[in-house]
């Protein structure tokens, strides 16, 4: 089995151990850890790269950004 999490460090706790002793069992797994960037991430996509790209070009032509107060939104 084969299974991806994407989780920040102070997500790792005795739960997500918990969760994954629960679902693995008693078999040996292989914990490998890396830094993830979402840029790259977000650019694997085609669909997304194209729009990002598009925003990017828009942007640096002078095209009007709309501002946005992130306290609205938690």
């Amino acid at each position: 089995m084969h299974i991806t999490f994407r989780i920040h460090p102070n997500e790792l706790d005795s739960n997500f151990l918990d969760s994954l002793k629960a679902l693995f069992g008693s078999q040996e797994v292989e914990i490998t850890v890396f830094n993830t960037d979402e840029t790259e991430f977000l650019l694997a996509n085609p669909a997304n790269k194209e729009r990002l790209l598009k925003a990017i070009q828009y942007v640096e032509n002078g095209g009007k950004l709309i501002p946005v107060n992130l306290v609205d939104y938690e």
